[in-house]
């Protein structure tokens, strides 16, 4: 199995580790392999050590790459745990997979950054799903359309779509739900008395704001903001 201990405490991913054979440091990892495991051989001693220490810096990068996408998938890491949100597990699996499909270590690393820059701010909207706790109908449906957003996301990006197609859509959908609670809230709320806005509206534009402009052309990003 691929993560069965040898002698000395190696695994089989440690070993191709030392040895540099990036191919079967791949299959290992995508038969479930955990790149964070330790030798006995010599304590605490990681594959990604290993492959650093052996200069072997594509290994060192597809390790690195894995090492991130792992901690992601522990459920402490996910606002919505990762059992009710099976989509976002899918997506890290496809990323994990789309890492292990190149021997280029800036691909590797942009395809990681790509994911991050989703999942980040992905999560950051569905922190707002579920600490916002709404009376009215029109709220409770609007975070409810958030969260079918937010999955959406993570299903495009499953099926290969183009990053800054997928933020651009994520981003597009929560702002016109802001839109159109600031709308709702100049009606009823202090916004018409005051000038407030929303709690609902400010916390979304201030994720807004976060958006990885990198990942997206600046037309959009200022028909976003």
């Amino acid at each position: 199995a691929a993560t069965s201990g040898f002698l000395g405490g190696d695994t089989p991913l440690h070993m191709a580790a030392r040895k540099g054979h990036l191919e079967i440091v791949k299959e290992l990892i995508a038969n479930g392999a955990n790149v964070n495991a330790t030798s006995g051989r010599i304590v605490g001693t990681t594959p990604l050590w290993l492959a650093k220490n052996y200069h072997y810096n594509e290994i060192a990068t597809l390790l690195k790459c894995h090492h991130d996408l792992q901690k992601l998938n522990k459920p402490s890491t996910s606002i919505i745990a990762n059992m009710a949100n099976p989509i976002r597990v899918q997506a890290i699996k496809k990323c994990c997979d789309t890492i292990n499909a190149t021997n280029s270590e800036d691909e590797m690393k942009e395809q990681l950054k790509n994911f991050k820059a989703l999942d980040d701010f992905a999560q950051q909207l569905a922190k707002i799903r579920k600490d916002y706790k709404p009376r009215k109908d029109e709220r409770i449906i609007a975070l409810y359309n958030l969260q079918l957003a937010i999955n959406e996301a993570y299903g495009a990006y499953g099926e290969g779509k183009r990053i800054t197609d997928i933020i651009q859509n994520l981003a597009a959908t929560a702002k016109q739900i802001a839109d159109m609670e600031n709308a709702d809230h100049d009606k009823t709320g202090t916004l018409r008395f005051f000038g407030t806005k929303s709690r609902l509206n400010r916390k979304i534009e201030k994720i807004l704001t976060t958006i990885p402009v990198s990942s997206l052309p600046t037309s959009s990003v200022k028909n976003l903001r």
